[in-house]
């Protein structure tokens, strides 16, 4: 009992990891939504059924995690992968056997597809999120395991099944989250500048090869805030920082479907631009430059600080290489740099 209880523990951190890790792996490759919502779906599906396989057979109910994985689906995945991963879970319960518990599972599977969404809904307006994993978890135990005592006229065993499963679980769902809550953390780390919130040189490589490996055409910005040393000498690295930081918050106010914004050294960004007729890289490019122009960065002194950028543009021709085409977005930029700064120059 005790080897079945810590492979379902060992079932779904795994597959909290591979969560993590696939759906990395299907932004790189430019997945859409629905073949991503279609793999997790087949995932979960299989995790349900590898927990019933290492799940212990009580009067006849195979007692095992899946009401966490259900929870923990609703929650981090959403009801599109969560609903139909429940009802094919119930049914490949059957792989198993037919039993009278196999077809009150099919009940059951319905009743919380029509209701999971609403009690998560529920919960989300007054609890944080463990505790709308506690009580999600709490809710699915009783309706699968109260529902079926009844029907086998075993209630008082379910009862006694339900409050160690309750405990348990409790116990499962806390270290879960938190589990969850590191794992997050580090993926997000890998692909996230931490200090700006951008992407940072990693993500940046991963996509544009993606753009290359698609056959995609793409523009690129390359931006270099002017004078950024004299903000770090003059003012302290603290105040460079906040600099960053707000120059950042301009960034992810522009960003959108056809631009992403990347930060690839100290001072410096890239925008990684899709080839789109109706988007303009030196157009975008302008409207950058306008609202850095109206950034003011208060720092706790009378006066506000200003920031300039220079920038320098390019547009990946026809057959060119994407790292020809930021080496010269990069040489634009130093053009700008070395003939003023504060200007948009086009390679």
């Amino acid at each position: 009992m005790l080897l079945n209880i810590f492979a379902n523990v060992g079932i779904i951190i795994l597959n909290i990891y591979l969560i993590f890790r696939l759906n990395s792996e299907f932004e790189a490759r430019g997945y859409s939504s629905l073949k991503k919502r279609v793999f997790f779906i087949l995932l979960e599906t299989l995790v349900g059924i590898l927990l019933m396989q290492f799940s212990n057979v009580l009067i006849n109910v195979r007692v095992d995690f899946r009401f966490l994985l259900f929870a923990l689906a609703l929650k981090y995945l959403g009801w599109r992968i969560s609903l139909p991963t429940i009802f094919l879970v119930a049914l490949a319960r059957f792989l198993f056997d037919a039993s009278s518990a196999a077809w009150i599972n099919i009940g059951v599977a319905f009743f919380l597809i029509l209701t999971m969404p609403l009690v998560l809904k529920f919960l989300m307006k007054h609890l944080d999120d463990l505790g709308q994993l506690l009580w999600l978890q709490t809710y699915t135990i009783l309706v699968v395991l109260v529902p079926t005592g009844i029907l086998l006229d075993e209630l008082q065993e379910m009862l006694a099944i339900n409050a160690i499963l309750l405990a348990l679980g409790s116990g499962l769902t806390i270290l879960l989250y938190f589990v969850y809550e590191d794992v997050e953390k580090v993926f997000t780390l890998v692909n996230i500048d931490e200090l700006t919130q951008l992407g940072n040189v990693r993500k940046f490589q991963k996509d544009s090869s993606q753009f290359e490996k698609q056959g995609k055409r793409c523009s690129m910005i390359m931006l270099d805030i002017d004078h950024f040393k004299y903000f770090n000498d003059t003012y302290g690295h603290h105040v460079g920082d906040l600099v960053l930081k707000e120059v950042a918050q301009v960034f992810l106010g522009l960003a959108n479907p056809q631009a992403s914004f990347y930060r690839v050294g100290g001072e410096e960004f890239v925008v990684l631009i899709s080839d789109n007729r109706d988007f303009g890289a030196f157009e975008f490019a302008n409207k950058i430059y306008q609202q850095l122009a109206l950034l003011e960065i208060d720092y706790g002194m009378t006066e506000k600080l200003k920031v300039t950028a220079s920038m320098g543009v390019a547009h990946q021709g026809i057959l060119e290489e994407i790292n020809r085409t930021l080496a010269r977005a990069d040489g634009a930029l130093y053009t700008a740099k070395n003939s003023g700064r504060n200007q948009i120059v086009i390679a």
